[in-house]
């Protein structure tokens, strides 16, 4: 019964005016929807997205790129704490490799574990890889401009040929909060800073102490050359 609703989710924004194309209207659109949405279902508290990410497999598969925002020294340490049970499991020397190999099996008994991985390295991804002064993914920066945070990573939510082939099947929640929306996009816009919500705190200091040490050696090497 929608009258028992208490949440809305967005699955897709689109602009149909040709003549429009290239101006964005996403923070127009969304704050329009949740107020007329609030009139006519006022049990609706929480409104969010179910997103995709456009480009993260094709980062994953190019982490031996130049210029690929996320490197395999970076992916490597932040499968670190995974490392064994993935080498285990897919029979190589390297987790990200591994990792790799698990998905392309199908293997549902591993989804729990591909599952783990999936989300720190979507994590990183979404909130720490650029492009220039801004998040690489379009979406993800999209819907961060606009005021959203960072709620859910969902591994293995969309299993269609599409989204598996550009994101693992990967999609996530960006949550606007009305009381959040214009203090998120401030800080976004101002100094770059992606907010996540509560759930996804603990896991973002992981992936930022992964990534500080995957930095490390090679600032130590720089500093070692030009010494």
């Amino acid at each position: 019964d929608p009258l028992q609703a208490d949440a809305a989710i967005f699955y897709s924004i689109n602009n149909c005016q040709k003549g429009l194309r290239g101006i964005s209207f996403g923070n127009f659109l969304i704050k329009q929807v949740v107020t007329e949405l609030t009139g006519e279902f006022p049990g609706i508290a929480r409104f969010a997205t179910l997103s995709p990410l456009p480009r993260f497999r094709e980062v994953l598969e190019g982490l031996d790129n130049p210029g690929n925002p996320i490197g395999r020294p970076s992916a490597e340490a932040l499968l670190a704490d995974q490392a064994a049970k993935l080498c285990q499991a897919g029979e190589r020397e390297s987790p990200v490799e591994a990792l790799f190999v698990l998905l392309e099996a199908h293997d549902a008994e591993q989804r729990p574990m591909l599952g783990e991985a999936l989300g720190r390295l979507a994590l990183a991804y979404l909130a720490r890889a650029r492009r220039g002064d801004t998040v690489y993914d379009p979406v993800a920066g999209f819907h961060l401009a606009n005021g959203a945070r960072l709620e859910r990573i969902n591994p293995f939510a969309d299993p269609t040929p599409e989204r598996l082939s550009a994101s693992y099947g990967v999609m996530v929640n960006y949550l606007y909060d009305p009381a959040e929306v214009e203090r998120n996009h401030e800080r976004f816009v101002n100094d770059g800073t992606v907010t996540v919500g509560k759930a996804l705190q603990k896991e973002l200091k992981r992936v930022d102490a992964a990534l500080l040490a995957a930095e490390s050696p090679r600032a130590r090497a720089a500093g070692t050359h030009h010494g």
